[in-house]
């Protein structure tokens, strides 16, 4: 037999992108001795950037250029000879330093108030991995408003609830373990929107010709700020006897000298910038019929789940008021996720926390007093996102060559919806066995004529639409039938006496596997001085000691599961 010097790949813990070579050495034995190098009982020939060598007749060295992360592992030299086999193994260390996956804020800048999260995921590196956040390189221990969560060993969730513009900066994701260290930066941006400190005429309604003066002053927002004042929503340019005084850059202040009705309503100070606007209402009553100031809900549809609101402000008319909101012409004791607040005397919020295609039609604010009774609609709409009917494939896994369909229905959602199909998260176009066909606006259905193992995973249907999208997954379990690797003894024919073996590989099928053998057909047994070993959980050896003229004949291997059986026979020749 050839007997191998012990060998290793060194002391130290190689890093990725090192380089490394092991060479296996055989001490004594006869000639030919044939290598055969292992990583994890896996031929180094299939693994990527691992090449083999020869030094003489009785060395084989093994190189890896680049090491990456899946040449860690035990691995195996086996030197064979017509004596026999021997093997040694050695393990291989990679230590791999955190890789970050790029994550960036929203593309464009973020208005105060709103909210903003990124996730942190270190997709590489050995693991335990620390890490920590920075904004401008400084601790956010003074940020009480930035939250950080842990997800998982390597993920960390940094979330702001409600920005603002002292949580603009260059956000750093820094990633350590033993190997080494990851960065990656993301910059926020956030524009603040004008907030105008609340003012109001005098409590009570003013007489004719009285002085009246109110004072609208920013108090946040970015330079540079246009304001403007509006009465019951008009431009005051129509209405003599107003003034504007622009007082430097954040503050205006309006004026009437002598009040008359036609000054009575809603005066609006509306503050705009880049990031947005801000408008505040004060009435100035002058004891008038009812007027409400027009409202609406927003321009375009708001999807599911989103917040809306709208305030129906009562601009003129003699205290005091009944205001009623109803929802196409029914009251809105029906709808309890609709709340409504009254604002004073003359003001009532209607707000959605989470709209849903329920809450979609006309809102009418109805206002009474003793001199009239006026309304205003507007109209909210509300896109539907999709909602999958959950669907399965077979509760028991299949078996190679069965028929296979599933069919994923749309019960709710806007049209038009766009239906995809995918297997572990990659497109079907790789599979050209497996066929999508679409029924209707709503419905697709997956078929596969004949599943193999190839077909196993989770197959996902993705449904979107304007208003969102819904993704339902199911599992294919398909059972795969044993392959047995072809095997052979020697090329001629042995003599009486002489040393004989064969290994049985089944590299692939379902557990648990039987693994047994035939020769001629019939079960080995002892009395034959075959002697039958199990190697691990897919591979089986036959020795024969000691050949004679009656073991000629057939071998069979034979591999079978649940699945199938497969085998294969070799002849044993003897003179």
């Amino acid at each position: 037999l050839p007997k191998l010097l012990h060998f290793a790949f060194g002391d130290e813990p190689s890093y990725l992108g090192d380089s490394t070579t092991v060479q296996c050495s055989v001490s004594s034995g006869d000639l030919p001795v044939k290598f055969s190098w292992y990583l994890n009982r896996k031929p180094v020939t299939e693994v990527n950037g691992i090449s083999v060598g020869s030094f003489g007749k009785k060395t084989s060295v093994l190189n890896i250029d680049s090491l990456v992360e899946y040449h860690a592992g035990n691995y195996t030299c086996l030197a064979e000879n017509r004596a026999g086999h021997t093997s040694y193994s050695t393990k291989l260390i990679v230590k791999v330093p955190p890789r970050i996956t790029p994550f960036q804020f929203e593309n464009n800048p973020l208005h105060s108030g709103q909210y903003a999260q990124v996730t942190c995921l270190a997709s590489e590196g050995d693991l335990p991995l620390n890490i920590e956040w920075k904004l401008n390189g400084q601790s956010l221990e003074t940020f009480p408003e930035v939250t950080v969560a842990k997800t998982g060993k390597r993920s960390s969730i940094l979330t702001i609830e409600s920005v603002s513009y002292t949580n603009a900066g260059n956000y750093s994701c820094e990633a350590t373990n033993k190997a080494g260290q990851s960065i990656h930066i993301a910059q926020l941006q956030v524009n603040v929107a004008p907030r105008i400190t609340p003012f109001t005429f005098e409590d009570n309604p003013v007489h004719a010709g009285h002085f009246a003066q109110i004072h609208c002053n920013v108090a946040d927002g970015d330079l540079p700020l246009v304001i403007e004042w509006k009465l019951n929503g008009q431009s005051l340019e129509n209405f003599s006897g107003v003034s504007i005084t622009k007082i430097g850059k954040r503050s205006s202040i309006l004026t009437v000298e002598s009040v008359d009705y036609t000054n009575a309503g809603n005066y609006s100070c509306e503050v705009s910038n880049k990031a947005g606007k801000f408008v505040h209402v004060a009435e100035l009553q002058v004891n008038v019929p009812p007027r409400i100031t027009p409202f609406a809900f927003e321009d375009n549809p708001l999807h599911a789940g989103q917040f809306a609101q709208v305030n129906c402000i009562v601009a003129e008319g003699d205290l005091p008021f009944t205001i009623k909101w109803k929802l196409n012409g029914q009251s809105l004791d029906n709808f309890p996720e609709i709340s409504i607040a009254k604002v004073g005397k003359r003001s009532s919020i209607l707000t959605i926390e989470s709209v849903s295609y329920t809450n979609a039609g006309n809102y009418t604010c109805e206002v009474s007093n003793r001199a009239g009774k006026t309304i205003h609609i507007a109209e909210l709409h509300v896109n539907v996102p999709p909602r999958i009917t959950p669907f399965e494939f077979e509760d028991n896994p299949l078996h190679a060559g069965q028929f296979a369909q599933i069919n994923c229905i749309v019960t709710e959602g806007d049209l038009p919806l766009a239906i995809e199909w995918k297997l572990n998260g990659q497109s079907l176009g790789d599979f050209p066995e497996i066929s999508v066909a679409k029924i209707g606006k709503r419905s697709s259905a997956l078929s596969i004529e004949s599943v193999s193992y190839t077909n196993a995973g989770n197959y996902s249907c993705e449904a979107k639409n304007h208003g969102g999208v819904s993704v339902h997954v199911a599992q294919l379990q398909v059972n795969v039938a044993p392959r047995v690797t072809p095997f052979s003894f020697e090329d001629n024919p042995l003599q009486s006496d002489d040393y004989a073996t064969v290994q049985c590989t089944v590299p692939q099928g379902d557990f648990p596997l039987n693994i047994s053998w035939l020769f001629n057909g019939q079960p080995v047994t002892s009395q034959l001085k075959i002697l039958v070993t199990t190697v691990g959980r897919r591979s089986s050896s036959l020795t024969i000691e000691s050949v004679r003229y009656n073991h000629a004949g057939n071998y069979t291997c034979r591999g079978e599961n649940k699945a199938g059986h497969a085998e294969y026979t070799a002849a044993l020749m003897v003179n």
